[in-house]
């Protein structure tokens, strides 16, 4: 990094790369029609590390998709940190963003989230996501004993327990789970990872595994103004390096735009 370059908050950045992102992006390409979800998101991981790159980020390692960080290691002029980055993308301007079965971790680690209607464009730091409710410790307590007076229930019912009361023991141990989260003694990411074991019954082995979803109820608490003018500080020479996009466009420059 420049050590002449003049110090800039993230939040600066950040403004700019809205801009950015809103200018370049595809909007009508990265519409996923017919389940090709593949193809859209190639296309708008494309267009995001364009620009960063623009930006005058330096981007030093990528992972494929299903992974859980689409940007890694992305290193700005005038920031210390490097800075992580995960896209995620609906068709609509509300609804739910689906997220990977793990929730990632990291104080650097931010989403980009592109609702195509609207051609709006969000960037939020991953942590502070997560941080919606909260209960007391008393609300725990309560949870825990409700549990130990069902299995107790249970343990008196012997062998002429249903399929039903085994639904209602997984239910109030899931409840039990949830307030643990609420009240602090247990983080998402950890309550997701409880779900990823294997139990096996013969030959079949079965894996459970959470499915993330993200309201955009979240985003519009703090909407930003789309699109926003760049903020200027500095001029940056644009860096050379390898091309780290990874993923080359899916179309040709003489396509015609896919209606949304």
């Amino acid at each position: 990094m420049n050590a002449l370059s003049t110090p800039r908050p993230i939040n600066v950045i950040h403004h700019n790369l809205i801009s950015r992102i809103h200018e370049c992006m595809p909007w009508s390409r990265i519409h996923t029609h017919g389940g090709r979800t593949q193809d859209s998101e190639n296309e708008y991981i494309h267009h995001l590390k364009d620009a960063i790159l623009r930006e005058g980020g330096i981007i030093t390692g990528y992972t494929g998709t299903q992974q859980s960080r689409d940007i890694r290691g992305v290193q700005y002029p005038g920031f210390e940190c490097l800075i992580d980055y995960e896209g995620k993308k609906i068709n609509g301007r509300t609804g739910s963003f689906c997220l990977n079965d793990t929730l990632p971790k990291g104080e650097n680690l931010y989403y980009i989230f592109l609702r195509v209607g609207g051609q709006s464009v969000d960037i939020r730091k991953a942590t502070e996501l997560t941080d919606d409710e909260h209960v007391t410790y008393e609300h725990y307590t309560d949870s825990l004993d409700a549990l130990g007076i069902y299995v107790d229930r249970m343990r008196l019912m012997g062998s002429s327990v249903t399929v039903s009361n085994f639904q209602e023991l997984f239910k109030i141990t899931v409840k039990l789970l949830e307030v643990a989260v609420k009240s602090r003694l247990l983080s998402l990411y950890d309550y997701g990872q409880l779900f990823k074991f294997s139990t096996t019954f013969g030959f079949f082995k079965s894996r459970p595994r959470p499915n993330w979803f993200l309201s955009t109820k979240v985003l519009d608490q703090e909407f930003s103004p789309q699109p926003v003018e760049l903020v200027v500080e500095e001029q940056h020479s644009p860096i050379e390096q390898p091309d780290p996009l990874g993923i080359p466009p899916s179309h040709s420059p003489s396509e015609t735009l896919e209606s949304a």
